[in-house]
């Protein structure tokens, strides 16, 4: 399948048949090579390959279990990409460059570029999230996107990983180690401390991959209740449209915010990468203990 055009190849899990993916990363991590491939498409009149978005976890097939992050029917193909024989056509009858090597393909015909891992993070399309929410809501299925038609404008958005994050010391949390919980009660004060100072009521939505039990103190408190939208990309979408965020320390809270443009809190250390321009929303980062949020928040409605 030879094309006149520049062909962006987003390859989001190591091993692809098509437009499945065996063994990928989570939606965070995947979003990254999508969202650059997208960019550079826009700008150079490039054609785009639909990405390998469904995954298949063998271990987890073979434990019987069904996992919610396989991302199967979350995205629709429009008239952009190519997918299915058309886009394995072109993978195997068309030179594949680096996205290193980008700047090359704008001088060659029937080229692809592969843009593949998370590279540095969101740098490069740190300008660019309005076109990319736009492009995101764009593939995404009207089921997965129910959340826009609420009214979030009152609410204090909490992001809880826990999962398979492990534990950390408070150190190693400050030092910036990453894939690690953060302490329940790091996101209780986080809330307590907003609601003190916000001047209008503030509703608080938990999204977690916790069961509630682990959850419990957090979903004790007043007006307080846990979200759930049924997939990755739902919950995503109603993440962004929060007042303030709370963020864990992933790459689906960094997208979130990115996404959104609200007010984010992240724990001492966990904030990997300035996402807004000065004066733009709040980026803080907070400890748990010192006074530096104190009034931070009283006239940001």
């Amino acid at each position: 399948m030879k094309s006149n055009k520049i062909i962006c190849y987003p390859k989001v899990s190591r091993y692809e048949f098509g437009n499945y993916g065996i063994g990928g990363p989570g939606l965070g991590n995947m979003l990254f090579p999508w969202s650059r491939a997208c960019v550079f498409a826009r700008d150079n009149h490039g054609i785009l390959l639909s990405p390998a978005w469904a995954q298949i976890k063998p271990a987890r097939l073979l434990r019987g279990d069904m996992d919610r992050r396989n991302y199967s029917g979350y995205f629709k193909h429009n008239n952009e990409y190519w997918s299915g024989l058309k886009k394995i056509m072109a993978i195997f009858t068309t030179r594949i460059i680096d996205e290193s090597q980008r700047h090359k393909a704008v001088l060659q015909n029937s080229v692809i570029v592969k843009f593949e891992g998370m590279a540095t993070l969101f740098e490069e399309i740190k300008s660019e999230s309005t076109f990319i929410r736009q492009e995101l809501l764009d593939i995404t299925r009207e089921e997965h996107k129910k959340a826009l038609c609420e009214d979030f404008s009152r609410t204090l958005c909490v992001h809880i990983r826990l999962g398979d994050f492990q534990a950390p010391t408070p150190q190693a949390l400050s030092n910036g180690q990453t894939n690690t919980r953060i302490p329940l009660s790091w996101y209780i004060k986080c809330v307590e401390k907003i609601r003190a100072q916000y001047p209008v009521p503030l509703k608080v939505c938990v999204f977690s991959d916790g069961s509630n039990e682990e959850l419990g103190e957090m979903l004790s408190m007043k007006d307080t209740h846990r979200a759930d939208y049924g997939s990755a990309v739902a919950d995503l979408l109603a993440l962004s449209c929060g007042k303030i965020l709370v963020a864990s320390g992933s790459t689906f809270s960094m997208w979130a915010s990115y996404l959104g443009r609200m007010d984010v809190i992240w724990y001492k250390g966990q904030l990997k990468q300035k996402l807004y321009h000065d004066g733009e929303a709040l980026e803080v980062e907070w400890d748990g203990e010192d006074n530096s949020l104190d009034n931070m928040f009283k006239n940001r409605h």
